[in-house]
């Protein structure tokens, strides 16, 4: 039974093949709120004038060409305790998630589990006005043929789109669906809450999966979790507090009986 992996980093997703299976790509898929009417900033209070987009990751960063210029975007939205009472509104809601698509490619492999540890960087040294991400984020991670499965609109369709009127594009279904699935699953892997920060937690373990055309997309979900923000919702509200990448994505891939050696 073979076994075989692949590491990608949280911040700058440096890239280390294992035993054959490549990660073939990266990119991101995020929620972007159009720009206030009234005035500067973004337009928070009426996301179905924002769009969902996906991203590249070039130039230790992820973002997108303009004018032959390379311009990051921030991978994760602002997250705004405060709003989340005022408007009495859920987590997912407030479109902060980033969705990694990460696709894998292996000539061996075909039906076959995957196991996937989030690894803590240990060397980040946090700033006055920092906290660690792996303070405060959960994980989630689904196969293609997850997203797939979930076909009923109204389940996985925000609030301001109409499942039966409103077509979403490719990565509006992927952002959504994967938005869903996270909002409902019974576990959310993190870091936060143990006496001792471990240095890695196991996000998914012996899930299923299959190469298809010796492809296979995968996608994380990465998203705040309110409860662990509370405790930092007046430095949030004024604005001096940032949340710095420290964590990796390791993953590793075992055939099943037929489905590869």
């Amino acid at each position: 039974m073979a076994t075989m992996g692949s590491t990608v980093s949280g911040g700058e997703f440096t890239v280390v093949t294992v035993d054959g299976c490549d990660v073939r790509d990266v990119q991101l898929i995020k929620f972007n709120y159009a720009p206030s009417i009234e005035g500067s900033g973004l337009d928070y209070l009426r996301p179905v004038r924002g769009d969902v987009n996906r991203y590249e990751y070039q130039n230790d960063s992820f973002g997108e060409e303009v004018a032959s210029e390379w311009v990051s975007v921030s991978v994760m939205n602002l997250y705004d305790p405060v709003d989340v009472i005022v408007r009495n509104l859920d987590l997912s809601d407030l479109n902060c998630n980033a969705v990694y698509e990460v696709e894998f490619e292996s000539g061996e492999l075909t039906n076959c589990t995957m196991n996937m540890t989030a690894q803590r960087i240990l060397d980040v040294v946090l700033a006055d006005g920092q906290i660690a991400l792996t303070d405060c984020i959960d994980f989630n991670v689904f196969t293609e043929a997850e997203l797939d499965a979930v076909t009923t609109k109204a389940l996985y369709y925000p609030d301001y789109k109409d499942p039966e009127n409103d077509n979403l594009t490719s990565d509006e279904e992927i952002y959504y669906k994967t938005s869903y699935l996270a909002s409902i699953a019974a576990l959310k892997p993190h870091f936060y809450g143990n006496v001792s920060k471990p240095e890695f937690i196991s996000v998914a373990t012996s899930k299923s999966a299959t190469f298809t055309t010796s492809r296979l997309k995968i996608y994380v979900n990465v998203n705040y979790a309110p409860l662990q923000l509370k405790k930092y919702m007046k430095d949030i509200y004024n604005g001096n507090i940032t949340a710095v990448y420290d964590y990796y994505f390791d993953f590793s891939f075992a055939a099943l009986a037929g489905g590869g050696e």
